[in-house]
């Protein structure tokens, strides 16, 4: 099975951040390739690594304006934010298109994320 490819953005507090990461390591099929603090450098780390997925943390619980550009840039790219308080994630697509996914725990998160990946 081809890995998931994988960027990492603004996930805070840093214990969301440090869970989310343990259990992506511990996933085979997914693949982190790079944690940015920030959109400014997202579409040329996208373009470089052939992310699949961004993973992005929702400080505000708003959809960055910056990540709009880059799914008109990258349609095949998806979107999961999740909130601060790690409990609820959203799903963006091209459109874009916001899809709630509810409450999160570890299981629901790897399994959005396949999903995701493979919709694409």
């Amino acid at each position: 099975m081809q890995r998931i490819r994988i960027v990492l953005v603004d996930l805070r507090p840093q214990l969301l951040h440090d869970l989310t990461r343990a259990l992506l390591s511990a996933e085979p099929t997914v693949e982190v390739t790079r944690e940015l603090d920030s959109c400014a450098d997202l579409a040329s780390e996208v373009r470089r690594s052939g992310a699949d997925l961004v993973l992005l943390g929702l400080a505000n619980g708003d959809f960055p304006p910056e990540c709009r550009r880059l799914l008109d840039e990258f349609p095949r790219v998806k979107l999961l934010g999740i909130a601060s308080e790690g409990r609820r994630g959203f799903l963006y697509r091209m459109e874009p298109n916001l899809v709630p996914i509810g409450e999160l725990d570890p299981n629901r998160l790897l399994s959005v994320i396949k999903e995701a990946a493979r919709a694409g």
